[in-house]
């Protein structure tokens, strides 16, 4: 769901600020964008992976246009955060994009999409029957509304998986699928594929993410965050409260309980895949900043560096506050991504500490808070105890 016509991602105080030319996109979502008919007839071999195609589309234009509006073709840089994040790191395993962009920058993106081709025909087929139409009669398809095909498909969704559950490893949906053509592999998983190894790329996660946080519990103490992750950590519970202090030395028992345990583990495993295989340098960035909205109770929630990153707190001070704090961040943020963005280096002298390429062993880390600073591997051994990183 969703449009590029979201305030939030408006590009004006980019354009304005940075001298770029910024494009936003529409594309086929959901059902209309990943509908696999692949297993009914060969002439829809693309079908699962149209709304990527249709990005592709967009690029190309981009690419014999652009100059028209200032642009310049040989320098085009591809962001997208969540889902779009997850599209960017698709384009990167997708031939047919391969030379149509120059850097990417993947903002909480990196859940692993677990769609196969198997499963992806299955799930077409299973949409055909629930409207109850045969193979034979598949071009139908186009007289039936859009809310009916969406019932149908959600149905499928359920039928075949359980209903979905956004970032989690139940969140089977209709998404892109690996055929070895239009797409030769899975993003993140963990790495991309290899026609995209010169690609500078920026990709990070926030503190919170997706998870329910207990900010707005202003008087839990430690021994009742304590009881709860009992609940999940059972005997290693004190092994985990020891590798968060060492990790966030100032930690809150709120926060005990809030951190993001499902899209930052898969970045670490996904930055040492990439760095392993590409030339081009990798730059890691970790959101930090807590949104001062609705009594502080959110965190660092996901998404909350998309308007950091735009510029755009005015446009979003439902979600960053106004505060002069959060003006200093989206100046610092907004400047990382236009560098990046014109040379492939997201360094701001006088405004960011010196930012490394990322490594395996030192892990160079922009850490985004209050006060910006840079970070070597803070929390590996804290992921790898939630999710054992390979």
């Amino acid at each position: 769901m969703g449009s590029s016509s979201d305030p939030m991602t408006d590009g004006k105080a980019l354009a304005k600020k940075g001298d770029v030319v910024m494009v936003s996109v529409n594309h086929r979502l959901n059902i209309l964008g990943f509908l696999d008919l692949s297993g009914v007839d060969p002439k829809y071999a693309q079908s699962a992976n149209v709304g990527m195609l249709d990005i592709v589309k967009a690029l190309e234009w981009v690419k014999s246009n652009i100059e028209n509006f200032g642009g310049d073709p040989s320098n085009v840089t591809i962001f997208g955060e969540s889902g779009g994040g997850g599209k960017v790191g698709t384009l990167m395993c997708m031939p047919s994009a391969k030379g149509l962009f120059h850097k990417a920058i993947i903002q909480s993106g990196t859940l692993v999409n677990v769609m196969t081709k198997e499963k992806s025909q299955t799930l077409g087929l299973a949409v055909l029957k629930n409207l109850n139409l045969t193979p034979a009669e598949v071009e139908k398809l186009d007289t039936i509304s859009y809310q009916h095909l969406v019932k149908a498909g959600s149905d499928a969704i359920v039928a075949i998986s359980g209903p979905r559950i956004p970032g989690s490893p139940k969140m089977f949906g209709f998404a892109p699928s690996a055929d070895g053509e239009v797409l030769l592999q899975q993003p993140f998983s963990p790495g991309f594929a290899n026609i995209s190894e010169g690609i500078p790329l920026l990709m990070g996660t926030t503190l919170n993410e997706l998870m329910p946080t207990a900010y707005a519990e202003k008087n839990l103490t430690k021994e009742q965050a304590r009881e709860r992750l009992a609940k999940v950590y059972k005997g290693r519970t004190d092994q985990f409260i020891a590798l968060y202090a060492k990790t966030y030395p100032d930690f809150t028992p709120q926060d005990l309980l809030s951190v993001d345990t499902v899209f930052r583990p898969f970045t670490i495993m996904a930055s040492d895949a990439r760095v392993k295989q590409a030339s081009a340098p990798l730059y890691s960035y970790f959101l930090a900043w807590k949104s001062p909205v609705d009594s502080a109770s959110k965190g660092s929630f996901h998404g909350l560096d998309i308007p950091l990153a735009f510029n755009n707190v005015d446009l979003k001070p439902d979600w960053t506050g106004t505060s002069a704090e959060a003006r200093e961040l989206a100046d610092k943020m907004s400047s990382a991504w236009l560098n990046f963005a014109r040379t492939g280096d997201p360094n701001v002298d006088g405004k960011l500490p010196k930012w490394e390429p990322y490594t395996v062993a030192a892990g160079a880390t922009m850490y985004f808070d209050t006060q910006c600073r840079i970070v070597n591997n803070h929390d590996r051994a804290l992921m790898h105890f939630i999710k054992p990183i390979q």
